[in-house]
């Protein structure tokens, strides 16, 4: 049976939902619960640039809860950049593993991630008890092969993650095609965490 009282979230894209759109579609539209920021890189440094931070300071923000997302494999520079956010009042940070662009996961970064599950492991291993902030995940089915992300659903019940989101293609689609709703429920009967669901929400009629 369908949720009858969903939490609905403003999903991020990189370079578009920006804080300026945030602002503006908060302003004109209601409905939404939270939102969720375009990734921000880890990166290895003494002090970060707050030019990184921009797009997240509370006084940038549009008044709805907003979480944000890390994409990164170090888990130093996870734990280090999930510190700063905790600092500016973040409870909750999201760990990008669905990121379909080439140039990113050949860095075994995003959705890089999902054919290595053993690396997974061991950055959750070392992230989820040293960062001050609750820990979800993004994820989609794999790079090419849907069954990744089943191999890696047994790492990621290990872990007190907050939430796994799912959307329900291939790195290798990119957003072609449609998602794939069948592989969606496979995944949900097995996972042993709070479950959302991303990707193609488009109309009312899909929604319910």
């Amino acid at each position: 049976m369908a949720d009858t009282n969903p939490i609905l979230v403003l999903a991020p894209m990189r370079g578009i939902t920006t804080m300026h759109y945030r602002k503006a579609f908060v302003r004109h539209f209601k409905g939404l619960d939270l939102e969720m920021a375009p990734f921000i890189s880890t990166v290895s440094a003494e002090r970060i640039n707050p030019k990184l931070l921009k797009d997240v300071l509370p006084e940038n923000n549009s008044g709805l809860p907003l979480i944000p997302q890390l994409i990164g494999n170090n888990p130093d520079d996870f734990v280090q950049m999930a510190i700063a956010l905790h600092d500016l009042g973040y409870e909750e940070v999201n760990w990008n593993l669905g990121c379909p662009h080439k140039p990113i996961r050949k860095k075994r970064r995003g959705s890089g991630l999902l054919p290595h599950p053993e690396l997974v492991d061991s950055i959750l291993d070392q992230i989820c008890d040293r960062s001050p902030c609750r820990i979800s995940v993004k994820v989609r089915l794999g790079v090419s092969d849907k069954s990744e992300l089943l191999k890696l659903i047994p790492v990621l019940n290990r872990y007190p993650l907050s939430e796994v989101i799912i959307h329900p293609r291939t790195a290798e689609q990119m957003y072609d095609g449609t998602a794939d709703l069948n592989a969606f429920e496979e995944a949900l009967k097995i996972l042993q965490l709070p479950v959302c669901y991303n990707g193609d929400i488009n109309n009312r009629a899909f929604f319910q």
